[in-house]
């Protein structure tokens, strides 16, 4: 059986929604891959055994960090935490020390940028000034699914390739469910796949009038013009998600990028 470790890191009570959606995520991926011999564990500090124990519940988020976490995913909102920033820093050391595990570091949007507040901002000037690492925002937590499924595609045996197609996710030509483009930042806040998507819809509506009327011409028309717009649509898709690979590849190398991209 092959486990992969994966620590979920963010404030308590700031981004809880986020953290069980994320597990529940992992739980369904298990339900396909478990029988082929594969094992995505979760760690998250609802998780931690309540006994008491030398040094805290802290020391066993610590531990899994930098022994055990084959990926640590850190979320951040109206808060940055004095724990949760302390295990941001040792995943890096960890990271620097042994290549191992990888840092993903995302915050949720506030009009489209992290929240202003001082905490925030201080944690943003550390990521990337500091640490020279990207960063990702997000609005709903399936970006930050998004970037896990890229992470598994390079740990799980013979997956092929992650395709994003009429805003559906699939890895080696299989649906991956409760995960749509449509919540992905990347994808909600381009204006071209927006306006595509407009025109798409007005089209389908005119198409669906003319077939009613029995207006054969027009509907043929419409139909030759759809088909190109749906093509110009696929397209759109596959580069923002050459887009996202590449930046999941450079933020692998530690290198630091221009002003995190708001990907």
């Amino acid at each position: 059986m092959q486990t992969i470790r994966i620590f979920i890191g963010s404030s308590i009570t700031d981004l809880e929604l986020e953290r069980m959606k994320l597990m529940s995520f992992i739980q369904g991926l298990n339900n396909k891959y478990h029988e082929r011999g594969i094992f995505i564990e979760g760690y998250i500090c609802e998780e931690t055994p309540n006994n008491m124990r030398v040094g805290g519940s802290q020391v066993m988020h610590n531990d899994y960090i930098s022994g055990s976490a084959d990926a640590t995913i850190f979320m951040f909102f109206h808060k940055a935490g004095e724990f949760t920033m302390k295990e941001l820093e040792l995943a890096r050391q960890a990271f620097i020390e042994k290549g191992k595990p990888n840092v993903y570091v995302f915050f949720k949007a506030v009009d489209g940028a992290p929240d202003i507040n001082e905490d925030i901002q201080r944690a943003v000037s550390l990521v990337f000034d500091d640490y020279g690492h990207y960063y990702k925002m997000f609005d709903d937590v399936d970006t930050v699914k998004l970037e896990l499924l890229q992470f598994l595609m390079e740990q799980l045996p013979g997956m092929g390739e992650l395709v994003i197609k009429d805003g559906a996710v699939y890895m080696n030509g299989e649906l991956i469910k409760d995960i749509s483009a449509a919540n992905i930042f990347a994808y909600q806040n381009n204006p071209n796949l927006k306006a595509l998507k407009e025109q798409i819809e007005e089209l389908e509506s005119l198409l669906h009038e003319a077939n009613e009327e029995g207006d054969d011409s027009t509907a043929l028309r419409l139909s030759k013009k759809l088909d190109e717009l749906k093509k110009q649509y696929a397209e759109l898709e596959a580069d923002i998600l050459d887009t996202l690979v590449f930046f999941f590849e450079q933020n692998k190398k530690g290198g630091k990028l221009e002003a995190a991209w708001n990907a």
